[in-house]
């Protein structure tokens, strides 16, 4: 009674051909995780390329502040001598 739950190797093989249109073989595997190591590089890659651009521009940015705060300074004192001399009352910032 048992040996007529067995499987033939009819339904075997049809199994294995349905099984492979739904399961990854091992070669599939490989593809995927060649595919996603390469989208993962090139996106790497793009991230540190980005990184750099914004990085060179802070510098820039870093390098010229101490420059525009003097600037902005020099503006105020100059401002604070001619209201003073046209008689205006300074401003509380």
């Amino acid at each position: 009674d048992d040996l007529k739950k067995f499987a033939t190797k009819e339904e075997l093989d049809s199994f294995r051909k349905a099984a492979f249109k739904h399961f990854a073989t091992k070669e599939d595997m490989r593809r995927i995780v060649e595919k996603s190591e390469e989208r993962i590089i090139k996106n790497n890659s793009q991230v540190l390329a980005s990184n750099d651009k914004m990085s060179k521009k802070l510098d820039i940015i870093l390098d010229e502040l101490p420059a525009k705060a003097a600037q902005d300074r020099e503006q105020n004192d100059r401002l604070d001598v001619i209201e003073t001399h046209l008689g205006f009352h300074p401003v509380a910032a």
